[in-house]
């Protein structure tokens, strides 16, 4: 019986470094550790960096190599790197026999070209990407691979994106995208003069988004402008002769008003009325003011409402519902109140007034304390009117 350990090594300018193990001991091999064993590692640099990785354990061995290159600026690259798997119980456990993976990347003042290739048991995945930005910019990108359960995931076989734009008063940019069978082309303009305006168009060509009610064409149109006091926004998106629009406006000089308009015939969208609107308005000269009106279909609501802080504060607000559908649920159709709040440092007086369609509610509260802790009296008078 015997054991037996040798290494060499050298820290030249090609570094190696070899260990070689043997021995016919049983309580070595009832451990597991092979009869023979060995481990090479090397290093070489000269025009392009080499390295090597070697390892056999009984009837496995693994190897690794690489390569890579600079060009003299640093900025072109290439790579090979290769894997070698020749073991039974590694292969049962998925690790693949052979991998290779390459690539090349190129880069200038305004180019960048990225290459890369994996091969693994005969499967195959290539991905490139160039971009550009002379004249405009420019994005390419291609991946192409034959292994299924990547497909099973639902990334096809071949895919691929071209992205362009130019910059200048007016942008224009373009867009396709392709995967598989499917096809997406887009094309968006956009000019910033006085006002920005846009406009993006779409076609497709894939039935997984008709089976989605995606359209197969449409158009989105939209505009938006600021001055000191006002901003207005539109946008307005056709497909297949339907149509839908939207509009808000807002102001904050002399009173502080929001518009919200949105308008539409999809039948993606049936479940939302085809006419909606909202408005709020906000205003403050002797006392404040606000007023809030929604409008959804066939449902109408509105809210008005002031406020007096002066000395004490005094509210006025009506609420009118006109939605069938809700009062079918047992909704009031207008609400009437108004109270003030009086308080300083002994009293605090409150007093609400609220009418419900043709009831009456009237609560009166008063407070009394002796000093801003101390509670005295609680009164609360309620009466309902039929």
């Amino acid at each position: 019986m015997f054991a037996c350990l040798q290494l060499h090594a050298t820290t030249n300018i090609q570094p190696h470094l070899e260990i070689d193990f043997q021995h016919s001991l049983p309580s070595l091999q009832s451990l597991g550790i092979a009869r023979e064993n060995q481990v090479k590692v090397s290093a070489m640099r000269s025009d392009k960096y080499n390295g090597m990785l070697g390892i056999v354990l009984g009837p496995c061995s693994l190897k690794a190599d690489g390569e890579v290159s600079l060009a003299n600026n640093e900025t072109d690259t290439e790579w090979v790197l290769t894997f070698r798997n020749k073991c039974v119980s590694l292969e049962r456990m998925g690790l693949p026999r052979a991998v290779a993976f390459g690539g090349s990347f190129q880069q200038n003042t305004c180019n960048v070209g990225l290459f890369m290739n994996l091969q693994c048991d005969g499967r195959t995945v290539d991905v490139q990407i160039d971009t550009s930005c002379e004249h405009k910019y420019t994005l390419q990108a291609m991946l192409r691979h034959s292994v299924h359960w990547l497909s099973q995931l639902g990334l096809p076989f071949e895919n691929s994106v071209l992205l362009s734009a130019a910059t200048d008063s007016t942008t224009d940019g373009i867009l396709l995208l392709q995967a598989g069978k499917c096809k997406l082309k887009a094309r968006g303009d956009l000019c910033i003069q006085n006002k920005a305006e846009w406009t993006l168009e779409t076609e497709t060509e894939c039935q997984l988004l008709q089976n989605l009610s995606i359209p197969t064409q449409s158009r989105l149109i939209g505009s938006i402008q600021k001055d000191k006091c006002q901003a207005e926004l539109l946008c307005v998106l056709e497909t297949e002769g339907k149509t839908a629009r939207l509009e808000v406006r807002a102001e904050y000089k002399p009173k502080i008003t929001l518009e919200i308009q949105f308008m539409h015939d999809l039948p993606q969208l049936k479940e939302i009325p085809r006419e909606n609107k909202l408005s709020i308005t906000a205003q403050n000269q002797l006392k404040y003011h606000i007023g809030i009106g929604m409008k959804l279909g066939a449902c109408e609501f509105q809210m008005n409402g002031d406020f007096d802080p002066e000395k004490k504060l005094q509210w006025k607000m009506f609420i009118e519902n006109k939605c069938q559908k809700i009062q079918d649920l047992g909704a009031p159709v207008k609400i009437d109140s108004s109270g003030y709040v009086l308080m300083d440092k002994m009293n605090l007086d409150s007093q609400t007034l609220i009418t419900v369609d043709e009831s009456k509610l009237q609560g009166l509260l008063i407070l009394k304390v002796t000093d801003v802790s101390v509670l005295q009296t609680v009164r609360l008078h309620v009466q309902s009117i039929e």
